[in-house]
């Protein structure tokens, strides 16, 4: 885990964020360690437009910590490879794994919120890093901003609905829908949890059977991975899918989930598979291996939340430490070897490590 085998911690979370303190989504995807970044500065744009800026070369490892045991040690000369999604733009970041050195960065802004933009994103900041640097990534990881969500048509991976983000808040109906099975105090209580989203989406009007809900970071791992022509469902990490309702501590969908989704018609299939953190989600779809020029056996692991990247980046280690992410909104992040959650006042916890 991020704080090694075997630590039972939890992070509070006091306030939602809809920005990155830091990047650490590349330290996901390396064996180990998370790196202070420099002040960057993203480029405003027009809307719909994406602009990048990008950095090569190495730079000295910062004050690594964090040790991650997610992944196997078998990555001796090659990069890890992270992509962070936040409120106004991305960022990517390149990793050694041996010495963690940056040796590249790149950053874009947007100033619109869609599934198009964030695809197109994603390709230049990747079409901007060396060809020989790609050549060595063994591991991409993905982060997005926390509930944002969409839909998406199984069979083809397009978005059919969405996307609604981290702030989006649904009527009274979807919130009624869920207090009936959902425990009290539960994250997904809140009007802007993903689970409220997808609710909403079906009593607006009734799911196909072909569509899934993907989140943020679930879609763009996708364009990675997803063969052309191959019909799937997404694949997320526990610390997304905790306000799907994920059972963080069971690490499964909970029984009073299924049930709602019985009582709607709604298969389980429509929520996401759930993987770790770190731990290996996919190989890399060859025809994009090809495309971007990345290995073969390149994997793309389970991403996070862009607030727990944050977290992670910001080297709390002990319980009792907090972080404070200041952007369009406050959020406050606590340490804590137990789990506390009240929908009623924002608090919710997130599942750290091998807790």
């Amino acid at each position: 885990g991020f704080l090694g085998e075997g630590m039972k911690k939890w992070v509070v979370v006091l306030a939602v964020s809809a920005v990155f303190l830091d990047s650490a989504s590349a330290f996901l995807a390396s064996p180990v360690g998370v790196l202070q970044r420099r002040q960057r500065t993203f480029s405003p744009l027009r809307a719909g437009s994406v602009s990048v800026r990008a950095q090569a070369g190495r730079r000295p490892r910062g004050e690594a910590a964090v040790a991650t045991s997610s992944m196997a040690g078998d990555l001796s000369g090659s990069f890890g490879l992270g992509f962070d999604f936040g409120t106004s733009g991305a960022r990517i970041n390149v990793v050694d794994a041996d010495s963690l050195e940056v040796v590249h960065e790149g950053a874009c802004a947007y100033s619109e919120q869609t599934a198009a933009i964030w695809v197109s994103a994603m390709k230049e900041l990747l079409s901007g890093v060396p060809s020989a640097t790609r050549g060595k990534v063994a591991r991409i990881a993905v982060s997005g901003t926390s509930a944002s969500s969409l839909i998406l048509d199984a069979r083809t991976g397009t978005p059919t609905r969405g996307p609604r983000m981290y702030d989006f808040s649904v009527p009274p109906p979807a919130l009624a829908a869920i207090g009936k099975f959902a425990p009290e105090g539960h994250t997904v209580r809140s009007s802007t949890s993903a689970l409220a989203k997808l609710v909403d989406w079906h009593l607006s009007a009734p799911l196909a059977p072909h569509e899934v809900l993907a989140h943020q970071a679930d879609f763009l791992a996708g364009q990675l991975t997803r063969p052309a022509g191959a019909t799937q469902g997404a694949t997320s990490d526990w610390n997304n899918a905790l306000k799907l309702g994920y059972d963080v501590r069971l690490l499964s969908y909970p029984p009073w989930l299924l049930s709602l989704l019985e009582a709607h018609n709604l298969k389980e299939g429509v929520l996401p598979r759930v993987v770790r953190p770190g731990a290996e989600a996919a190989s890399i779809d060859p025809a994009a291996a090809v495309r971007f020029g990345l290995p073969l056996n390149c994997k793309v692991v389970g991403g996070t939340t862009d607030s727990i990247a944050a977290f992670i980046a910001a080297r709390a280690t002990r319980p009792g430490q907090a972080v404070t992410s200041l952007g369009s909104t406050l959020a406050i992040k606590l340490l804590s070897t137990h789990p506390v959650d009240d929908s009623s006042r924002g608090v919710y916890s997130h599942r750290l490590g091998d807790a």
